[in-house]
């Protein structure tokens, strides 16, 4: 009985491969708007870059900050073009771009691992300003792509508001709270934070750390 020997492809065959199939990955997380989800290198553990309100205490904006137990993600400055650092908890991800809003910067946020009912997430954004100093008609452009009643908004300090709502989205109910920052970036320019993020009731505080975590580490 004649045996044929087993094939053994080269190294660099395996190789050619290998760059065959991350690049069709790639293409696909184009393709779907998200260029590279985003995890703080980590591992899981607090903290790998430096982050501000991460103490337990009150938030700058509304409920309390990410306290170290929380273990969050950092997302550095200049992800996804968006020119500051924010938390986010340690079960969400990141992936840059968003077909919800348009803007300078953005990346869609959303917890991983849940159910229809209990899924939580949202949009984090950038928007540069034209001038050295945001104008009120650039806040309220800003303002315009954020899904919330005009009336829902309240000033929380003279560069920063806060809104919140709650309803029924497709028949479950959900908690919406919105942040809107002016600020100036470390080399001098102007722009705005601001973020909509939507989740179950029970996750209002996961969402209010991270709207705490925008508005504590934008460049002072």
């Amino acid at each position: 009985m004649k045996i044929t020997p087993t094939h053994t492809p080269s190294s660099s065959a395996v190789a050619r491969v290998m760059l065959i199939l991350l690049t069709g990955l790639a293409a696909l997380l184009t393709s779907v708007g998200v260029v590279a989800p985003a995890h703080a290198d980590t591992n899981g553990r607090y903290p790998s870059l430096p982050m501000r309100g991460v103490d337990g205490g009150p938030g700058l904006v509304a409920g309390t900050n990410f306290s170290p137990a929380d273990h969050p993600y950092v997302i550095s400055d200049g992800f996804a073009g968006i020119e500051y650092t924010f938390g986010i908890p340690g079960d969400w991800s990141c992936g840059a771009g968003s077909s919800a809003v348009s803007a300078s910067g953005r990346a869609t946020c959303f917890e991983e691992r849940t159910t229809k009912t209990s899924s939580a997430g949202g949009v984090v954004a950038y928007q540069k300003c034209a001038a050295q100093r945001c104008t009120s008609a650039d806040v309220n452009r800003v303002a315009a792509k954020i899904r919330v009643k005009r009336e829902s908004w309240r000033s929380v300090d003279e560069t920063t508001s806060y809104a919140e709502e709650s309803g029924t989205i497709d028949s479950i109910r959900k908690v919406r709270v919105a942040v809107i920052h002016e600020f100036h970036t470390a080399d001098g320019k102007a722009g705005i934070a601001f973020a909509q993020l939507d989740g179950p009731p029970a996750k209002r505080g996961e969402l209010l750390k991270i709207v705490n975590s925008i508005r504590a580490n934008t460049p002072r």
